[in-house]
């Protein structure tokens, strides 16, 4: 797979011409405009999320194609708007970092990463399966109701509304106060987090829970694995058949 987006182009005197397809593979954008070859002066470009634009040639780099691309498409966002079909394709992408303030992420995404980003005012895809987003904002965020995985190590949860069919949670140094935790939860990792009060889902399969304080936590009597390494079990009821790792 190519790094996203990708795109062939070919510099001459007045400007740069751009062909677009497959943002994700160079290989099906090269199969889909067999016109397009080196002989003629075509080559692989990428425009990927953090800004960095890099048009490629036998010997190196085409620093004047970059340049018209970068007055053409000041920010990678802007070069997706101008391919929409193409953008539509994209099922995962990587934005850890970036600035999405007014951005519109691509209706089909499946999967984001968005690690230190600002989701508070950011529209995610109703397709969403998995985000990452550890240490991002997601006061205000409205996570999809599809979301199945969510990674968000050090964030700040109070309010954001969990999905109902989240099945795995990483939220390990999160203050866990007040977080309703959806029914139907199979994994959670709360590694450093204050438990105390947290009331675990029933169906809870695996816990993570190292360096936690799990006096008065009322683990769910289905639990098959327990991580708690650096913690103290002596007055904890372990659940008939829990796996404890320490």
């Amino acid at each position: 797979m190519c790094q996203i987006a990708s795109f062939l182009y070919r510099g001459h005197a007045i400007g740069v011409d751009l062909r677009v397809w497959d943002m994700e593979s160079h290989a099906a954008t090269w199969a889909h405009y067999p016109e397009c070859t080196e002989a003629r002066g075509w080559y692989e470009g990428h425009y990927i999320p953090d800004g960095t634009i890099a048009c490629r040639t036998p010997t190196g780099r085409d620093a004047a194609s970059e340049a018209v691309l970068r007055e053409r498409y000041p920010r990678f966002w802007d070069f997706l708007a101008a391919y929409p079909d193409a953008a539509g394709k994209l099922r995962e992408l990587s934005a850890a970092g970036c600035d999405l303030s007014g951005v519109v992420l691509p209706a089909g995404l499946e999967g984001l990463s968005a690690n230190g980003c600002d989701l508070s005012s950011v529209a995610l895809p109703s397709g969403l399966r998995w985000l990452y987003a550890d240490g991002a904002n997601l006061s205000g965020a409205v996570l999809p109701a599809g979301l199945r995985e969510l990674f968000a190590d050090g964030c700040d949860l109070s309010g954001v509304v969990l999905p109902a069919g989240l099945l795995e949670l990483f939220a390990d140094g999160c203050d866990l106060s007040g977080v309703v935790l959806p029914a139907g939860l199979l994994e959670l990792f709360a590694d450093g987090c204050d438990l105390s009060g947290v009331v675990l889902p029933a169906g809870l399969l695996e816990l993570h829970a190292d360096g936690c304080d799990l006096s008065g936590v009322t683990l769910p009597a289905g639990l098959q694995a327990l991580s708690a390494s650096g913690c103290d079990l002596s007055s904890v009821a372990l659940p008939a058949g829990c796996t404890v790792y320490r």
